[in-house]
């Protein structure tokens, strides 16, 4: 019986620069699920300072969510829980943050601090009937739909 050899040998197999698995060629830096994962910021032109600072947070604490500590899909797009980029402050490319897509859609135009208040409102509501106190948000920039 034979042993199977490859091109490569063990030694030389290089592993994912953010998640340790084996990379899908001997020149790239990623394992294919991480390539398709830096492909996805590059695309949506994250800062630079971003980019570091959400890979150093998936080397520390793998793929979740950076604000609820939550796992996330990164094979399903249809998943609420699928990987999202959130702008920590609506507009600046510098406070991008990892998190899934159905906080994402339910914190549009708000800052985590107003988004906070109001699930925490919500959260009131909820467990007692008391009146939401409203806030201005910061960042809103819904238009009211024209009547014609």
């Amino acid at each position: 019986m034979t042993k199977f050899t490859s091109k490569f040998s063990k030694k030389h197999i290089r592993k994912c620069v953010l998640c340790g698995r084996p990379t899908f060629s001997p020149k790239s830096p990623h394992c294919r699920r991480c390539a398709h994962f830096t492909d996805c910021m590059n695309n949506r032109q994250i800062h630079k300072d971003a980019v570091k600072r959400i890979e150093g947070h998936v080397r520390r604490n793998g793929f979740v969510c950076e604000y609820t500590g939550k796992k996330l899909n990164l094979t399903d797009p249809k998943d609420p829980f699928y990987f999202s980029f959130d702008h920590m402050i609506p507009g600046d490319d510098k406070s991008v943050r990892l998190t899934f897509t159905l906080l994402n859609e339910m914190k549009s135009d708000m800052t985590f601090e107003e988004f906070k208040y109001y699930i925490r409102q919500f959260a009131r509501f909820f467990d007692t009937g008391k009146e939401i106190i409203k806030r201005k948000l910061k960042f809103w920039v819904r238009l009211a739909p024209k009547i014609s």
